[in-house]
């Protein structure tokens, strides 16, 4: 809700025509106008007003430029407006459904052709900005923290590595596309083991079943056979999985 009763503008050479058209008065330049409350909800511009939130009675101040370009900030403060877009998502993007959906399109994108393309000249980018200044003080405070390739797009791969140690890169690489933070217990401590705690991840189907079954990389490495287990639980398991028992 509007607070303020009158804003004063000084009629400009590129307000003049709106103005005019606001007001219904044939005004001039570098006049001085007076639009009320209605008036205001027209006039796109810098000037700054006096709001009250009608959900929660708090006062703020906005820009109308920035009231025009989303017409329910001239009824709901900045904390009210975030509130109603938190619980929006908490039923559309931020269900689970939603983060499989999402899972699957980005670990397609990244499997194509784009995705790869894409990887790489974010990388050229990348070490390109690491030799300006900012770069360099970049690298001293927080290091180089490059997305590494995995498999044939490695630039040390070997080509002589044997049957096994390929579908096991393979299979890490596609891994390493999915988003596990959707997974159970992702904000374990995660750690080597002997670790007090903590937590590794885990294939349930393990890579050596599905390679001494010709089962596709993309199915071991897929979100739903990937889990968060304690490091006790992972290294009892061994390369065997559920369906060995």
């Amino acid at each position: 809700m509007i607070v303020t009763e009158q804003l004063e503008v000084e009629v400009s050479r590129r307000t003049l025509k709106r103005l005019k058209e606001i007001t219904g008065k044939d005004i001039k330049w570098k006049e001085i106008v007076y639009l009320d409350k209605n008036e205001m909800m027209l006039f796109s511009s810098r000037q700054k007003i006096d709001l009250r939130c009608d959900k929660c009675g708090s006062s703020y101040i906005q820009k109308l430029d920035r009231l025009m370009s989303r017409h329910i900030r001239f009824e709901l403060c900045g904390n009210c407006l975030s509130k109603m877009a938190s619980e929006k998502m908490k039923i559309t993007v931020r269900t689970e459904k939603s983060r499989l959906n999402k899972s699957k399109i980005m670990k397609k994108f990244h499997a194509s052709e784009e995705g790869i393309a894409s990887k790489k000249e974010a990388i050229i980018k990348w070490r390109k900005w690491l030799e300006t200044k900012e770069g360099k003080k970049h690298l001293l405070t927080v290091g180089d923290r490059l997305p590494h390739f995995y498999g044939e797009e490695h630039h040390n791969w070997n080509p002589d590595k044997d049957e096994f140690s390929k579908y096991k890169y393979t299979v890490q690489s596609l891994t390493n596309k999915n988003d596990l933070s959707i997974l159970e217990n992702f904000d374990k401590n995660r750690g080597l083991c002997g670790v007090d705690g903590a937590y590794q991840l885990d294939h349930i189907m393990s890579i050596k079943y599905g390679f001494d079954n010709n089962i596709d990389p993309e199915l071991i490495s897929s979100i739903e056979n990937l889990q968060f287990i304690p490091w006790k639980e992972n290294r009892s398991k061994g390369i065997h999985c559920l369906l060995d028992k």
